[in-house]
């Protein structure tokens, strides 16, 4: 659970420093889209815990999540 944790801390971190530099733009969206996968995931799997920490660090990245009927989508906040 602690590496997971750290691990999830280090990428919210890189989009953290990453989300204004427009060169490192389309890594960044890959990053946001793969935790996007993995709250999904953790959803289907019951694993609330995992899926609110993503969520929560995202938002603290300056990510919005939201969960649309055809899944969930992200855009940042303004």
């Amino acid at each position: 659970a602690d590496s997971r944790r750290e691990a999830i801390k280090r990428t919210v971190d890189k989009i953290r420093s990453a989300v204004d530099t427009s060169s490192e733009l389309t890594e960044v969206q890959g990053l946001i889209n793969l935790l996007r996968e993995v709250r999904e995931a953790a959803r289907k799997q019951r694993n609330f815990e995992l899926a609110d920490r993503i969520r929560r660090g995202l938002d603290d990245a300056g990510i919005t999540l939201e969960d649309t009927p055809y899944g969930t989508v992200w855009k940042r906040k303004k």
